[in-house]
């Protein structure tokens, strides 16, 4: 019998919801250009290239590796990676749930864990995580680590597993996405915490936290020794740990406030939710000001970027649902999805004006052909007609972010299609100027400033065929004078 009591009614409902939300987007190829990179790398991934050597990004190599394994699958890979987003969106749901009940002093009533785990799936819509974006997929790693973590704090047996347990987690979460490691330290400092309260020495506290740091940075070390294995350590470096230095804001200091202020107000519902219920949620506020500490320090203020904060801010709402009735927290519940139900309605035909929809991109993939002449460049573009091999020819150059030879190449946003037609008339042109200007290039990564080392990192990647065309293995290689270039900054 279904019952909302019961952890497989609850299961049930989050996986209702969860389709109902993001069912309209299936299918759709551009929901956002990120998740088309993730889902392009993965699947040249599964053909013999390396990301960071053959293909050049700053995104931890695990993030890849989730979209390899789901073109390893089969089928049509925008489709099945939108499906399989879907499912550990729902896993997180009702990770959050559990946390919930665990905060909860009243375990009996599962409306306000039920409710926080619907208020993460509508806000990860309002945050731009209708698709595969990184977080959805860290989302889940951290929201099992912090149950662990709350475990370990209420038991207070075998704190060094579970801290292990909850630390590798954590070190899982990083190869997704490095800013993990900030509410992963607010997950260390509480697992010592606890250590300390259950009165273990000094040496053995010392030990622990050696154990649980160590089991954090196992996965980044491995993908790295893998690296320098193969001889790629430099390549590794230079784009996990490097290359972030040289990275341009764009914004101005008006622009950045106007994004934080409009995330704020999004995220006020949650916020006051969160400050009802600090007493028994001061867990999930010390979780929420890590996540926050991330974000400011990153100095991102996209929504997309508020995607790690929705998990700990729906954990602290859910503390605050509660109220004397179940009238009471069934209306605070109802207020807030709708809110919330708006916002992402709202932001979703934003979205979806900008950014185009499959029709628009069928017609930019039939508009370049299946053998187009000369190389493809596409510069701000959408990565996805890169994605059918059939469209591929045999060098292409995809620069969405970099600085380009002239500065004004027309953003992918533009609905009218002006912006395609653009790039398309563009693309030889401007791959002869890049190459003529990477010639000029600083060839040392480590010297100059930060810009010259970002200019480098796109100038090494286009300014020799045949040097770049020997790294590749001999399956991803279609000539030995000829090969496909992916930039992304």
């Amino acid at each position: 019998m279904f019952s909302l009591r019961h952890r497989s009614g609850q299961a049930i409902l989050l996986l209702l919801v969860a389709i109902a939300l993001r069912s309209p987007f299936f299918g759709n190829p551009v929901i956002h250009s990120d998740e088309q990179f993730y889902l392009l790398v993965g699947d040249r991934l599964l053909h013999g290239a390396w990301p960071f050597v053959d293909i050049f990004d700053r995104k931890p190599v695990g993030l890849f590796l989730i979209f390899a394994g789901i073109r390893s699958v089969g089928g049509d890979g925008v489709l099945m990676y939108q499906l399989a987003a879907t499912l550990v969106a729902t896993a997180t749901a009702f990770l959050v749930a559990r946390i919930v009940s665990r905060l909860s002093s009243d375990d009996a009533n599962p409306l306000a864990s039920v409710g926080a785990a619907l208020i993460y799936l509508v806000w990860i819509i309002v945050f731009d995580g209708a698709g595969g974006q990184s977080a959805i997929w860290g989302n889940a790693l951290m929201a099992a680590a912090a149950l662990l973590v709350l475990d370990t704090t209420r038991g207070h047996r075998h704190i060094s597993l579970r801290g292990a347990g909850a630390m590798l987690l954590i070190g899982l979460a990083m190869q997704i996405k490095y800013t993990a490691m900030f509410e992963g330290i607010f997950f260390g400092l509480t697992l010592v915490w606890a250590a300390y309260r259950d009165g273990r020495s000094i040496g053995r506290l010392t030990a622990d936290a050696a154990l649980w740091i160590g089991a954090a940075l196992f996965p980044t070390a491995l993908a790295w020794i893998v690296y320098a294995a193969a001889g790629h350590g430099d390549a590794f470096v230079f784009a996990n740990f490097l290359s972030i230095f040289g990275q341009q804001d764009d914004d101005t200091l008006s622009s950045n406030l106007l994004k934080l202020l409009g995330g704020v107000g999004m995220s006020l519902p949650l916020a006051w939710l969160a400050w009802r219920g600090r007493r028994t949620g001061s867990f999930a506020l010390g979780w929420l000001a890590a996540a926050v500490i991330a974000i400011l320090i990153m100095h991102t203020f996209e929504l997309l970027y508020l995607l790690p904060l929705a998990l700990p801010l729906s954990v602290a709402a859910g503390t605050g649902l509660s109220g004397p009735t179940v009238r009471t927290t069934m209306v605070r519940l109802a207020a807030v999805l709708v809110f919330g139900a708006l916002a992402a309605t709202i932001m979703t035909s934003v979205r979806i004006g900008r950014r185009g929809n499959a029709h628009q991109i069928a017609q930019l993939v039939q508009m370049i052909g299946q053998q187009p002449r000369g190389c493809m460049f596409a510069y701000g573009s959408e990565p996805i007609p890169l994605f059918p091999d059939p469209v591929l020819p045999a060098d292409a150059l995809y620069l969405p972010q970099s600085p380009g030879p002239d500065g004004r190449i027309a953003r992918h946003g533009d609905r009218s299609g002006r912006g395609s037609r653009a790039v398309a008339r563009g693309w030889a042109r401007r791959d002869r100027r890049t190459r003529a200007q990477a010639h000029h290039e600083p060839r040392d990564p480590g010297a100059g400033t930060a810009r010259d080392r970002q200019a480098v990192s796109i100038g090494r990647l286009s300014e020799d065929r045949r040097v770049a065309a020997e790294r590749l293995s001999p399956a991803y290689r279609r000539s030995p004078m000829t090969r496909r270039g992916y930039l992304k900054s």
